[in-house]
């Protein structure tokens, strides 16, 4: 490989000179490159989408879910007749992703929103939980967190109950 033939991406390039002689122009530089990368950040998810059907989590310890929490999704899912190939699950925990870029992107037609607060994802209006509302050409689910649909407590049977009287209207099931 030929060193004049790697290109480096701006952020890189805005790193590599954060400490040059001219400060001005270094902090423009970087600057644009953090806009760039905020602006290009494609969304990261996991399964295919192919139903466009869109799950968001809040999810601090994993990059998109927790092993028992995808499992439960799972369960959820093939009750409703679909699989993870069917849905786009995204974890929100450590990014910057909003209401508009997800429906602009993974263009749900179904999303649920798991533990997630509408208020910093930027969702328009006020939904309650476990009320299903149909919302810019997309039905919207607003449950509790998944780690409060683990177990098999009286609480969280009322809370699967819940949230299965809502899917079971939301899939036509």
């Amino acid at each position: 490989m030929v060193f004049e033939e790697v290109i480096l991406p701006d952020f890189v390039i805005a790193d590599l000179y954060r400490n040059t002689l001219i400060e001005s122009l270094n902090e423009t530089a970087v600057n644009i490159a953090a806009s760039k990368e905020i602006q290009t950040e494609k969304i990261r998810f996991l399964g295919d989408n192919k139903k466009n059907i869109t799950i968001v989590v809040n999810d601090e310890k994993a990059v998109f879910i927790e092993e028992d929490k995808l499992q439960l999704l799972t369960n959820l899912l093939a009750a409703c007749k679909l699989n993870n190939a069917d849905v786009a699950i995204v974890n929100i925990s450590n990014t910057n992703y909003k209401y508009k870029q997800i429906k602009t992107e993974l263009q749900p037609t179904n999303l649920l929103l798991f533990g997630v607060n509408t208020k910093t994802f930027e969702l328009p209006l006020v939904f309650e939980e476990y009320k299903l509302k149909s919302f810019d050409n997309c039905q919207i689910l607003i449950a509790t967190d998944l780690n409060f649909l683990i177990g098999t407590t009286n609480e969280v049977k009322m809370q699967k109950s819940k949230l299965w009287l809502c899917l079971k209207q939301m899939f036509a099931v």
